[in-house]
């Protein structure tokens, strides 16, 4: 989504991925223990390896497949993968963009 918003807006594509990359990089070291200490703060207890199993499954197993995917796809053809593979997710992330800015709005409480 950060990058569709990126292109999107014409922005500078190596500095948002380098922000992108290095959100990924403390998300993976950093996101149990400080989830941790927030819910400590409410006393709200959920097991350390809860969070550790959300961060493998929610971040690491993505990052690998997209790693692992696109190294195959670029070994086979590069122009395979920038004209036609990457192309058929261009509806997909419009959508995806919409529908989450959509629920993201929707989820909001409005109070008066």
């Amino acid at each position: 989504m950060i990058f569709v918003l990126s292109h999107l807006t014409k922005g500078d594509a190596a500095y948002t991925l380098l922000q992108v990359a290095v959100n990924d990089l403390i998300i993976l070291v950093a996101f149990a223990p400080i989830v941790e200490f927030l819910l400590g703060i409410g006393n709200i207890k959920i097991p350390l390896e809860t969070l550790i199993l959300s961060t493998i499954l929610f971040d690491v197993i993505p990052l690998l497949l997209g790693f692992l995917i696109r190294n195959i796809k670029l070994r086979k053809k590069l122009a395979y993968f920038e004209g036609i593979f990457l192309k058929k997710f261009d509806l997909f992330t419009i959508i995806e963009l919409l529908l989450t800015l959509v629920i993201f709005f929707i989820s909001k409480e409005v109070k008066y």
